[in-house]
């Protein structure tokens, strides 16, 4: 039995399917809408590191030392050793150049014996000044005696030091004069040290 309302032709059925696509999809596109709204743009991620930032400038100039000495010798000497290098950086009293030492250490041993010889003869003369035995003036020229070879030992340790050139600052030694087993004079120069303005 037909319905009197009901049209089942194919056209007619075909329209329905279409309207109800239709509505399908109009109920759909709104969730869709939804969903790509909560992804939302694309987007770059970078990680971020911390780095030194060297202030680099480069120019034309004269570099003009803060400090500058001429080293020369106090005596005259063989050259022994040369303990350093042309452009080399060194510190303060660091040992830079020898002289042959052997005389000078002979006349400081020579020195302090002679000063152990007067130490004993001046406690020889006490003793016996205090035991009645002998005299002040004796034991007062053995005293004399004692500092003058006091003095002896202290001026061939003085002598002595001055075979040695220590650097007087920290810096950097420039070009140097002499070479090994020479012979160096007080009037020669023996090098060059400086330190540049920082």
């Amino acid at each position: 039995m037909k319905h009197p309302n009901i049209k089942t032709t194919g056209s007619g059925l075909s329209k329905a399917l279409l309207v109800g696509v239709g509505l399908s999809l109009s109920l759909t596109l709104p969730s869709q809408s939804v969903a790509q709204q909560g992804q939302g743009l694309p987007a770059e991620v970078f990680k971020v590191e911390t780095s030194p930032l060297n202030h680099i400038i480069t120019t034309v100039g004269t570099l003009r030392a803060n400090e500058a000495v001429i080293l020369r010798p106090e005596i005259n000497g063989r050259v022994s050793s040369i303990l350093f290098r042309e452009g080399e950086t060194i510190e303060q009293n660091q040992l830079l150049i020898e002289l042959d030492n052997t005389t000078f250490e002979a006349e400081l041993a020579q020195a302090q014996a002679q000063a152990n010889l007067s130490r004993t003869e001046y406690q020889r003369a006490a003793d016996l000044l205090e035991r009645r035995v002998g005299s002040q003036t004796d034991r007062d020229t053995r005293l004399a005696q004692l500092r003058v070879s006091e003095a002896q030992v202290q001026l061939a340790k003085a002598q002595l030091a001055k075979t040695t050139l220590l650097a007087p600052f920290s810096g950097e030694v420039g070009l140097r004069y002499v070479t090994p087993a020479i012979l160096s004079l007080r009037v020669k120069t023996w090098l060059k040290s400086s330190t540049l303005m920082r």
